[in-house]
This record gives structure tokens, sequence and C-alpha cells, in this order.
């Protein structure tokens, strides 16, 4: 429980900026405005696991239209807070937008716009040990107590340009065992991310030499544009093996 709420404190105190994109388009005597989080004039590929805001918007001689938002290979819901704002959604291998009205009783198609879609490409993780990844898993590694612990979490680089507000990702539930001399281990010191893509763990109080130190794999979330965490599917194929170390 404490793990989730702290991933809420997190998500309370991310907030979210807003439309990243801007775009207005005037076809047959309607302007059509629509904003949107990706480059809807750039980006060739959608992922199946993203929902993401759109906002649309016509007019014709400033006279606000109904607008007609059907998809392909998906879903575009209305959003149930905001006006003019549709939350869309990929479930196929192609995504076809197509913008329009209603005009005489009949739908007016104004504006088409055509993805590709992908499954989301999962990060990949690693631990470094005072800014140095580790490499090698099959031993113990000998460290000062005063080293640093990092998970690193790497995002695919086209998807964090891209959806850079889809791409942000916290680690938690990782245990960290201590055992001094022949003593049993103690109880697990629980951490989570404080910041997105990325994990610190202090070992400062484990300061006798010889103390062995176990650090487990825990649990992987994804933030979406509205800061909502989501157990990411493949979560347990990604971590990097425990590490165990020993304070010299």
């Amino acid at each position: 429980m404490k793990a989730f709420a702290l991933l809420w404190l997190y998500c309370l105190t991310s907030c979210y900026t807003g439309m990243a994109f801007s775009y207005r388009y005037e076809r047959q005597g309607y302007h059509i405005h629509v904003q949107s989080d990706f480059d809807m004039e750039d980006v060739k590929c959608f992922y199946r696991e993203l929902q993401l805001p759109v906002f649309i918007e016509i007019q014709k001689n400033k006279q606000a239209q109904k607008v007609v938002f059907h998809v392909e290979g998906g879903k575009a819901l209305p959003h149930p807070q905001k006006e003019g704002f549709w939350l869309l959604t990929a479930d196929g291998s192609q995504l076809t937008l197509n913008i329009g009205l209603m005009d005489g009783g009949k739908e007016l198609i104004l504006l088409k716009r055509h993805f590709s879609v992908n499954q989301l490409p999962p990060p990949r993780l690693h631990w470094e040990i005072n800014g140095r990844k580790v490499e090698d898993h099959t031993q113990a590694i000998s460290i000062p107590h005063t080293s640093r612990v990092d998970l690193v979490i790497e995002v695919d680089p086209d998807f964090q340009k891209r959806f850079p507000k889809e791409a942000r990702y916290l680690a938690s539930k990782v245990n960290v065992y201590t055992q001094s001399g022949l003593g049993s281990s103690k109880e697990p010191q629980t951490y989570q991310s404080e910041k997105a893509n990325s994990l610190s763990i202090s070992l400062r109080s484990a300061k006798n030499s010889g103390t062995k130190i176990w650090i487990e794999k825990g649990r992987l979330y994804r933030l979406n544009a509205y800061n909502k965490a989501s157990n990411a599917p493949y979560s347990d194929h990604i971590w990097p093996p425990p590490l165990v170390l020993v304070i010299r």
C-alpha cells in the first residue's frame, strides 16, 4: 500500500501540461482546429497501449459545427469531462482518423490521417553502481558503503521523442535485504522511483565491513499523459538479474 501511495503522490505532484501540437486547416469553407500530444503531420506510427487526448473544433462563419470523428482500427471516445476532447486508442495494425461533420443529414469527411500501429517498445533496465553499468551478475560485487546504486530505465529513443508524455516509467516494490556477519537478514527496505525513468538506492546505513546486500527486482509502471500509472505488461521479463553486494 505504501508503494501505491507514493505513486499516487507522484501523480498528484507531476502536472499535465496540455497539448504539444496545434494544427489549423481550411477545407471546403470550414475551419478545422486540431490539438494533440503527437505530431499528426510527422508521426507515422501509433502504439496499441496508448490512450491519447485529441481536441477537435470545426467552425464556419465563426459558428461551431457538430464534429464527426470516426476511427478505423481503433476507438475515439468523447472525453467524460472536457468538451471537444476525444480519447484515442488503437487496436489494429492500421489506424485511420476521419474528421468531419454532418452536412444535410450526411457525413462530410474533411480530414483523414493514416498511421501504422505497433506494440509499445519495452524499456531496457540495468543497474549502475556509482555511475558505472553492472555487466557481471554472477558474483558478489565489493563496494564501499558510500556507494550509490541506481536502476536506470532506458526508454526507446524514437518512442520518447515522439510521445514524451507517455514515455515515463516508475519502478516500485524493489526490496533490499542486508545481513551483517552470521546474523539473519534484516527486514527488507522497499524502494520506489522518486522521479520518472530512474530509481536510486542509498547504502549508507550498511557501514560494517562484510555486510551482504541483496537487491531484488520489483514492479514497473508506466505513466500516461494524465499521470495515470498502469502496470507495464512486460515488467517481469525486462528486469536485470538481482544484485549481490558486499561492503568492504
